[in-house]
């Protein structure tokens, strides 16, 4: 699972880099703000681990995910914030976020938690996926013998 994490703070950004690292995510790019970010959308992680509360110049957390969500729907963003206002989660939630996390005690937990979530998801759409294209193979054998079956009957090739 490709993660990429959006933290404006050095220190916080390698602990959970490394957190991840030693529960076995392996495949984690760091970034320093949102816009490098969104410049490498085209390498299409699966989960972006943003910061809520970016404080770069040109764009804030809010912003950032507004244009992730724009540029690549199947992503999945998890909001970290230190923020505990119900408000902004919710908020956050209704534009799309899969998850939205407050930065402290339990936030790692809380964070492999959603990210076992995502796999689990991405797991049952994937069986979904398989079963509609093996749904689409049988129809098409059902629907090619009926054919012959037909062309038997017209043409009496018996």
């Amino acid at each position: 699972m490709k993660i990429y994490i959006v933290e404006d703070n050095p220190l916080y950004s390698a602990v959970l880099e490394q957190n991840l690292l030693s529960s076995g995510f392996t495949d984690v790019e760091l970034f320093d703000d949102g816009e490098a970010c969104l410049n490498q959308l085209s390498n299409q992680p699966e989960v972006i681990l943003l910061d809520y509360q970016l404080g770069t110049d040109k764009m804030n957390g809010i912003e950032i995910f507004k244009e992730i969500k724009r540029k690549s729907q199947e992503t999945k963003v998890v909001l970290l914030s230190n923020q505990d206002e119900v408000r902004v989660a919710v908020e956050s939630l209704r534009l799309g976020a899969f998850d939205y996390i407050i930065k402290g005690k339990y936030a790692m937990d809380n964070l492999l938690n959603a990210l076992h979530r995502i796999r689990r998801v991405k797991k049952i759409n994937d069986n979904e996926n398989q079963l509609k294209r093996l749904k689409n193979i049988f129809y098409a054998g059902v629907l090619g013998f009926a054919v012959l079956i037909l062309l038997t009957y017209v043409f009496d090739l018996r």
